[in-house]
Protein backbone atom coordinates (compact mmCIF):
# COMPACT_ATOMS: atom_id res chain seq x y z
CA UNK A 1 0.00 0.00 0.00
CA UNK A 2 2.94 2.72 1.01
CA UNK A 3 4.27 1.95 -2.45
CA UNK A 4 1.53 2.55 -4.25
CA UNK A 5 0.79 5.88 -1.95
CA UNK A 6 4.59 6.74 -3.06
CA UNK A 7 3.83 6.41 -7.09
CA UNK A 8 0.45 7.84 -7.02
CA UNK A 9 1.08 10.92 -5.20
CA UNK A 10 3.70 12.71 -6.70
CA UNK A 11 2.01 11.18 -10.02
CA UNK A 12 -1.47 13.11 -8.44
CA UNK A 13 0.58 16.06 -8.06
CA UNK A 14 1.95 16.12 -11.11
CA UNK A 15 -1.46 15.98 -12.65
CA UNK A 16 -2.97 19.10 -11.17
CA UNK A 17 0.38 20.79 -11.10
CA UNK A 18 0.12 20.61 -14.94
CA UNK A 19 -3.95 21.58 -15.29
CA UNK A 20 -2.94 25.01 -13.42
CA UNK A 21 -1.87 26.37 -16.90
CA UNK A 22 -4.43 25.69 -18.84
CA UNK A 23 -5.73 27.44 -21.67
CA UNK A 24 -9.09 29.56 -20.65
CA UNK A 25 -11.66 31.57 -23.10
CA UNK A 26 -13.03 34.45 -21.75
CA UNK A 27 -16.74 35.57 -22.94
CA UNK A 28 -16.57 39.42 -23.59
CA UNK A 29 -19.36 41.67 -22.49
CA UNK A 30 -18.14 45.60 -22.21
CA UNK A 31 -20.64 47.35 -19.94
CA UNK A 32 -20.57 51.24 -20.92
CA UNK A 33 -23.25 53.31 -19.74
CA UNK A 34 -24.94 56.97 -21.68
CA UNK A 35 -23.71 59.70 -19.46
CA UNK A 36 -25.71 62.70 -21.66
CA UNK A 37 -28.72 62.38 -24.09
CA UNK A 38 -27.47 65.47 -26.79
CA UNK A 39 -28.04 63.08 -30.11
CA UNK A 40 -31.19 64.46 -31.41
CA UNK A 41 -32.28 61.70 -32.97
CA UNK A 42 -29.08 61.72 -35.47
CA UNK A 43 -28.75 58.68 -37.12
CA UNK A 44 -25.19 57.00 -36.67
CA UNK A 45 -23.69 54.23 -39.44
CA UNK A 46 -21.37 51.77 -36.73
CA UNK A 47 -18.90 49.56 -37.33
CA UNK A 48 -15.90 47.75 -35.19
CA UNK A 49 -12.78 46.36 -36.87
CA UNK A 50 -10.44 43.96 -35.02
CA UNK A 51 -6.98 45.15 -36.02
CA UNK A 52 -5.03 43.35 -32.75
CA UNK A 53 -2.12 41.64 -34.73
CA UNK A 54 -2.64 38.75 -32.63
CA UNK A 55 -5.85 37.03 -31.80
CA UNK A 56 -5.41 35.72 -28.43
CA UNK A 57 -4.94 38.01 -25.59
CA UNK A 58 -1.63 36.54 -23.88
CA UNK A 59 -0.73 33.49 -21.65
CA UNK A 60 -1.86 32.99 -18.44
CA UNK A 61 1.46 31.57 -17.52
CA UNK A 62 4.51 33.86 -17.01
CA UNK A 63 5.85 31.07 -18.75
CA UNK A 64 5.40 31.96 -22.59
CA UNK A 65 6.57 27.87 -23.33
CA UNK A 66 3.32 26.96 -21.20
CA UNK A 67 0.26 26.04 -23.23
CA UNK A 68 -2.00 28.47 -21.49
CA UNK A 69 -3.19 31.04 -23.84
CA UNK A 70 -6.25 32.50 -23.32
CA UNK A 71 -8.66 33.75 -25.82
CA UNK A 72 -11.57 35.21 -26.53
CA UNK A 73 -14.84 33.15 -26.89
CA UNK A 74 -17.14 34.91 -28.61
CA UNK A 75 -17.08 37.88 -31.48
CA UNK A 76 -15.12 40.66 -30.06
CA UNK A 77 -16.05 43.04 -32.50
CA UNK A 78 -19.45 42.12 -32.25
CA UNK A 79 -19.65 42.41 -28.56
CA UNK A 80 -18.23 45.95 -28.56
CA UNK A 81 -20.44 47.15 -31.46
CA UNK A 82 -23.81 45.89 -29.45
CA UNK A 83 -22.43 47.47 -26.07
CA UNK A 84 -21.63 50.59 -28.44
CA UNK A 85 -24.72 50.65 -30.25
CA UNK A 86 -26.40 50.71 -26.83
CA UNK A 87 -24.91 53.68 -25.27
CA UNK A 88 -25.40 55.14 -28.65
CA UNK A 89 -29.12 55.14 -28.75
CA UNK A 90 -29.40 56.31 -24.82
CA UNK A 91 -27.37 59.32 -25.43
CA UNK A 92 -30.27 60.06 -27.90
CA UNK A 93 -28.74 59.08 -31.17
CA UNK A 94 -30.55 56.55 -33.71
CA UNK A 95 -28.64 53.75 -34.78
CA UNK A 96 -30.32 52.25 -37.92
CA UNK A 97 -28.37 51.22 -40.94
CA UNK A 98 -31.69 50.81 -43.11
CA UNK A 99 -31.83 54.66 -43.07
CA UNK A 100 -29.36 57.13 -44.34
CA UNK A 101 -26.61 57.80 -42.08
CA UNK A 102 -25.56 61.14 -40.62
CA UNK A 103 -22.31 60.43 -39.36
CA UNK A 104 -20.13 57.14 -39.44
CA UNK A 105 -18.68 56.09 -36.33
CA UNK A 106 -15.99 53.46 -36.91
CA UNK A 107 -14.60 51.89 -33.72
CA UNK A 108 -10.76 49.45 -33.80
CA UNK A 109 -9.74 47.10 -31.56
CA UNK A 110 -5.98 47.56 -32.05
CA UNK A 111 -5.06 46.07 -28.60
CA UNK A 112 -6.54 43.57 -26.32
CA UNK A 113 -3.21 42.38 -24.23
CA UNK A 114 -2.80 39.89 -20.53
CA UNK A 115 0.50 39.60 -19.42
CA UNK A 116 1.43 37.34 -16.48
CA UNK A 117 4.31 38.42 -14.48
CA UNK A 118 4.69 36.23 -12.05
CA UNK A 119 7.51 36.72 -9.35
CA UNK A 120 6.68 32.93 -7.85
CA UNK A 121 4.04 30.61 -7.64
CA UNK A 122 2.06 32.85 -4.71
CA UNK A 123 2.19 36.32 -6.44
CA UNK A 124 1.06 37.02 -9.50
CA UNK A 125 0.87 40.70 -11.10
CA UNK A 126 -1.57 40.76 -14.16
CA UNK A 127 -1.16 43.43 -16.55
CA UNK A 128 -3.97 44.03 -18.77
CA UNK A 129 -4.04 46.92 -21.90
CA UNK A 130 -7.00 47.57 -23.70
CA UNK A 131 -7.01 50.31 -26.50
CA UNK A 132 -9.18 51.38 -28.85
CA UNK A 133 -9.42 53.86 -31.68
CA UNK A 134 -12.26 55.93 -33.33
CA UNK A 135 -12.56 57.39 -36.76
CA UNK A 136 -15.36 59.19 -36.91
CA UNK A 137 -16.74 61.33 -40.44
CA UNK A 138 -19.63 63.62 -41.03
CA UNK A 139 -19.97 65.91 -43.79
CA UNK A 140 -16.54 65.32 -45.30
CA UNK A 141 -15.09 65.85 -41.98
CA UNK A 142 -13.13 63.45 -39.84
CA UNK A 143 -12.31 63.30 -36.13
CA UNK A 144 -10.15 60.40 -34.95
CA UNK A 145 -9.39 59.65 -31.02
CA UNK A 146 -7.78 56.71 -29.05
CA UNK A 147 -8.26 55.10 -25.79
CA UNK A 148 -6.26 53.16 -23.71
CA UNK A 149 -6.49 51.48 -20.32
CA UNK A 150 -3.83 49.97 -18.21
CA UNK A 151 -4.49 48.00 -15.16
CA UNK A 152 -2.59 45.76 -13.06
CA UNK A 153 -3.58 43.25 -10.68
CA UNK A 154 -2.00 41.34 -8.08
CA UNK A 155 -3.51 38.22 -6.82
CA UNK A 156 -1.70 35.67 -4.48
CA UNK A 157 -3.40 32.80 -7.39
CA UNK A 158 -3.77 32.30 -10.83
CA UNK A 159 -6.86 33.83 -11.43
CA UNK A 160 -10.21 31.57 -12.52
CA UNK A 161 -11.61 31.73 -16.00
CA UNK A 162 -14.20 33.68 -13.97
CA UNK A 163 -11.81 36.53 -12.06
CA UNK A 164 -9.97 36.58 -15.56
CA UNK A 165 -13.67 37.07 -17.46
CA UNK A 166 -14.36 40.17 -14.59
CA UNK A 167 -10.68 41.65 -15.08
CA UNK A 168 -10.41 41.65 -18.64
CA UNK A 169 -14.10 42.58 -19.32
CA UNK A 170 -13.84 45.75 -16.85
CA UNK A 171 -10.28 46.97 -18.81
CA UNK A 172 -12.23 47.16 -22.15
CA UNK A 173 -15.00 48.36 -20.65
CA UNK A 174 -13.20 51.59 -19.74
CA UNK A 175 -11.57 52.05 -23.07
CA UNK A 176 -15.02 51.72 -24.67
CA UNK A 177 -16.44 54.10 -21.73
CA UNK A 178 -13.74 56.54 -22.33
CA UNK A 179 -14.35 56.59 -26.09
CA UNK A 180 -17.81 57.10 -25.99
CA UNK A 181 -17.39 60.06 -23.62
CA UNK A 182 -14.62 61.73 -25.49
CA UNK A 183 -16.07 65.30 -25.24
CA UNK A 184 -14.43 66.22 -28.58
CA UNK A 185 -16.08 63.52 -30.15
CA UNK A 186 -19.64 64.58 -28.99
CA UNK A 187 -19.20 68.10 -29.82
CA UNK A 188 -17.77 66.96 -33.76
CA UNK A 189 -20.83 64.51 -34.09
CA UNK A 190 -22.80 67.54 -33.15
CA UNK A 191 -21.44 70.35 -35.16
CA UNK A 192 -20.75 72.34 -31.90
Amino acid sequence: MKTITRILAPALLLVLTACAYTPQQVEITPKVQANNQAGNGQNIAISVLDQRPQKHLGNRSHDEDHNSVISVANDLSASIKSSAKAALIAQGFNVDPSLQADAEYHIFITQLAYTNTAEDSHQHTISLQAELKSELRKLNQFYKGQYLTKTDHNLGISPSAAKNTAIINEVLSKSLQSLLDDPKAMAFLLNK
